[in-house]
């Protein structure tokens, strides 16, 4: 195990905590900042420090902070940004990327570490940091997607592109730790149906949160001191080796497995089922993160176990609440818009209004949206062809 360089000591009994405490004057819920903690020390661990299972596993992490509009997600995500690119050659990756930039920025993230009398490490890895998610990803990418999905996991790259002389890209050992902020509705958009049965969506961590975190704008000793944040980072950036797992870390995992990795209960939403799959590795990742928080011995212990599960715990309670949040704001927002369309312009047939509706959600949900309108007052038929044609007119919620 390398000790960090030089004589420096840690001033943090815990750098996570820290943060949490000090951005409280943020208006970013308490459960957002915990999660830019964590991802922050993911990021700066890089492929510096990893636990062998059957290969090694590092402690990067894909997050994803989803909450409505104005409720905070990128003000934490902001500091965290500051934080990281104070270190010495930070490799911060561009907000709007597509596979073939996404690529060339990676490349250029070399890192060599040197580890005497060990060899040297080699690897390249970059942090991604977005306040939202539809400037990374304007639309689903399936090339895209799988390659975010190679690059959690680390698996080595190589490529030779046309057009350029048969340049060939090769990346032994590519990584990315991602960070993102989007609105539940946006990210049903970016994310259909079907991909949350595919790898990329598996390795996601979704925090969801509906705290509402008002503050003080004008009180007094608002800003937040990173003195010491920024001294133990630095240590932190400076810590590799393998990690070493202890009895008792040993004992908890075979006991939770045992259990079939369901107590406590694993999600049952059918779009997290994929994720529930990748629970054990989110659990030793974030005990690598547990483990560096609490101090510079590279040993895994029952305390990262347990305090590893309780993150998991947590964030996992609010993952369905994303999908409700989504389905509800979204439907909302398109009877609104229909509703005063149909106010401004007039009554418009059937087909028209199923137009309309179908410009906003799919296809199969159409017929849906009509009728709870319909039921709810908010349309009514203006009038009925012999042909049984139906025109529509704004109604009143509460007219039968």
């Amino acid at each position: 195990m390398r000790k960090p360089n030089g004589v420096a000591k840690r001033r943090l009994p815990s750098w996570i905590d820290h943060f949490v405490d000090s951005t409280k004057q943020l208006e970013s819920p308490k459960l957002f900042r915990k999660w830019v903690a964590i991802s922050t020390l993911a990021a700066v661990l890089e492929q510096k420090v990893w636990v062998m299972t059957s290969s090694p596993m590092y402690a990067n992490l894909y997050t994803f902070l989803v909450g409505q509009p104005g409720v905070g997600k990128s003000r934490a995500m902001d500091l965290a940004r500051d934080l990281i690119a104070g270190l010495p050659d930070p490799y911060i990756a561009p907000t709007s990327v597509n596979a073939a930039s996404i690529i060339d920025h990676l490349k250029e993230c070399k890192r060599v570490i040197i580890r005497l009398p060990d060899p040297p490490v080699e690897y390249n890895s970059m942090a991604l940091l977005v306040s939202e998610f539809g400037t990374f990803m304007s639309k689903h990418e399936d090339d895209l997607m799988a390659l975010l999905t190679d690059f959690y996991n680390v698996r080595p790259y190589g490529q030779r592109r046309r057009g350029q002389g048969g340049l060939k890209i090769d990346i032994e050992r590519p990584q990315l730790n991602m960070l993102v902020a989007t609105t539940p509705s946006n990210l049903m958009k970016f994310m259909p149906e079907d991909a949350w049965g595919m790898g990329f969506a598996s390795r996601v961590l979704f925090i969801y949160s509906e705290e509402k975190n008002v503050i003080d704008d004008f009180a007094e000793g608002a800003s937040i001191d990173t003195v010491d944040l920024v001294h133990d980072l630095g240590i932190i950036n400076s810590i590799a080796g393998p990690f070493s797992v202890s009895e008792e870390y040993r004992t908890c995992v075979n006991l939770w497995r045992d259990r079939g990795e369901d107590d406590p209960p694993k999600p049952t939403h059918p779009r997290l089922q994929h994720y529930n799959s990748r629970r054990k590795e989110h659990l030793y990742r974030l005990s690598m993160v547990s483990a560096i928080d609490n101090g510079d011995t590279l040993i895994l212990g029952k305390a990262d176990f347990l305090r590893a599960l309780s993150w998991l715990i947590e964030a996992e309670q609010y993952m369905p609440r994303i999908f409700d949040s989504a389905n509800g704001s979204t439907d909302s927002a398109v009877m609104d818009e229909l509703v005063y369309l149909l106010s401004h312009k007039g009554p418009m047939t059937e087909d028209a209004v199923m137009r309309e509706v179908r410009k906003r959600v799919p296809a199969h949900a159409v017929g849906r949206v009509i009728q709870v309108m319909e039921e709810a007052g908010m349309i009514k038929v203006a009038t009925r062809s012999r042909f049984g044609v139906r025109t529509f007119e704004a109604g009143q919620i509460g007219e039968p």
